[in-house]
């Protein structure tokens, strides 16, 4: 068994099927789970028609913004409360059912807002776990290769993503919009 190293972090133990046998277990190795550490939410707020207004003209905007080849990414902005997060949901919602229907949409979905305590490599992290590029010496990394490592794994043929950065501006000084100093400060970022 020399040479073969297994982390036993990654696997859980089975109680016994015989009680005559309890020193035997079986042993099952875990998949691999998608990273979100200290966001606060992974999955949007309801978009229910019944309780939510559908905004049918703003995501059909937005969704022509995405859809142009020359647009990698549409950034929403605006006042707090003015409903930011939920046309963004609603957009998610509506690029979800598409896909569903076996229309031309992202192949991956990937909803993080943000927490009090996350940082920039946590939100790399988490995007790269929901789009199933699983690095487990990321961390190991400096700011600027998991930068690099992020859009490769964005730039991917064939493999677009729908990435939705919810409540992003808390990461941001709302002075000087720059990262806030111990969140993941990237020189030039």
């Amino acid at each position: 068994m020399q040479g073969h190293v297994q982390d036993i972090n990654k696997f859980t133990l089975q109680p016994p099927q015989s009680t005559y046998m309890l020193a035997t277990v079986q042993v099952k190795a875990q998949q691999p789970r998608n990273y979100t550490f200290s966001m606060n939410s992974t999955v949007p707020p309801s978009t229910d028609a019944s309780t939510v207004m559908q905004r049918g003209d703003e995501v059909n905007t937005v969704l022509r913004m995405l859809t142009d080849l020359q647009t990698s990414s549409v950034i929403l902005t605006g006042d707090s409360g003015v409903g930011k997060s939920m046309l963004a949901a609603l957009l998610y919602s509506r690029l979800e059912l598409t896909a569903q229907a076996g229309l031309p949409a992202p192949r991956h979905f990937v909803w993080l807002s943000v927490g009090a305590y996350t940082t920039l490599p946590d939100v790399i992290a988490s995007i790269l776990s929901g789009i199933h590029v699983h690095d487990p010496g990321f961390f190991l990394l400096g700011p600027e290769q998991q930068v690099l490592t992020l859009l490769r794994a964005l730039r991917r043929p064939r493999e677009p993503a729908l990435v939705v950065l919810d409540q992003f501006e808390g990461l941001l000084n709302p002075e000087t919009h720059q990262i806030l100093e111990g969140q993941g400060e990237i020189p030039l970022f």
